[in-house]
């Protein structure tokens, strides 16, 4: 157990209620965590996105020997869908979907929800961390892109997204919500997003629908599923990086024999925070993919 100013972090499998801010349909989400046995107060932080599924619970079990193998702390948000739509979710309240296009009060986004859950856990470890790991699939992944891109200062240090629906592009002359022209997204920042340790994970077989009611027609323009839709993403964002002369760090891979399924995405996400945080492991853990990392 890490005690810190009366709030605590259990070891093991855990939950607690997170405050957000006024103006959601709720003043409180679960968030579930697990916290392995005889870390430091500076273990990684990875906040995990569960889908449109809302599995957090089942999420935080999934991740849960990865969490005990290399050491960091897993937290999932629950952001259930009786106070927040599936839209709304994978937009990250950014803004409204109803177009013209507004955008949405910092404080009321779920970029916020984010940054106050990280503080949380921060001031429950009495870590110095001054940023997270994230992950998302599919619902979770468009949320978290849109929070990379359009929040004023994200907390990210390394971001894995896996099998999004489709993509907010860095597109600097596509209109919101499929490109940035006319959100106010920082030329420095665009810069700063690109230079990132982002991994794009894409399951093999991800090639199907079904497509939910609300996506818009414009989605195809990005490829036909969302194998072809998250290879566009990168593309656009490494010919992005090129025409501006700056560092890119992304990579890209596609997972093997792998359709829309989270299960498959989490270990080889832990294998990317692994190798990035030099985490060592008290097992084997390897990973078969097939990895693309400049997909033609």
């Amino acid at each position: 157990m890490i005690l810190h100013k009366d709030i605590r972090l259990e070891t093991g499998n855990n939950c607690f209620d997170l405050c957000i801010p006024k103006g959601h349909a709720t003043d409180q989400i679960p968030v579930w965590y697990h916290l392995p046995e005889n870390c430091s107060e500076n273990i990684p932080i990875v906040i995990v996105l569960h889908g449109t599924s809302r599995a957090a619970r089942a999420s935080r079990n999934n991740w849960q020997r990865y969490a005990d193998t290399h050491s960091f702390i897993v937290a999932v948000p629950e952001f259930e869908r009786r106070f927040f739509t599936d839209q709304t979710y994978a937009y990250g309240n950014f803004y409204a979907p109803e177009r013209p296009l507004t955008p949405i009060q910092w404080d009321k986004t779920h970029g916020e929800i984010l940054n106050l859950l990280f503080d949380r856990v921060r001031t429950g470890l009495g870590s110095k961390r001054q940023a997270f790991i994230l992950y998302g699939h599919s619902a979770g992944a468009a949320f978290a892109h849109r929070y990379l891109t359009l929040a004023p200062q994200h907390r990210v240090e390394q971001a894995i997204l896996a099998n999004a629906g489709w993509y907010t592009l860095l597109d600097l002359e596509r209109p919101l919500p499929f490109g940035i022209h006319g959100a106010a997204v920082a030329p420095e920042r665009v810069k700063s997003l690109l230079g990132m340790p982002v991994t794009i994970l894409l399951g093999e077989k991800d090639t199907a629908g079904p497509y939910a009611d609300w996506w818009p027609h414009e989605l195809l323009e990005q490829g036909p599923h969302r194998l072809e839709r998250g290879k566009n993403y990168y593309l656009t964002a490494r010919n992005l990086a090129e025409r501006l002369s700056v560092p890119f760090g992304w990579k890209y891979e596609i997972i093997r024999e792998a359709g829309h399924e989270n299960k498959k995405m989490i270990a080889p996400a832990v294998r990317v925070i692994a190798e990035h945080h030099n985490l060592d492991a008290r097992e084997n853990t390897t990973i078969a993919t097939v990895s693309k990392t400049d997909p033609e």
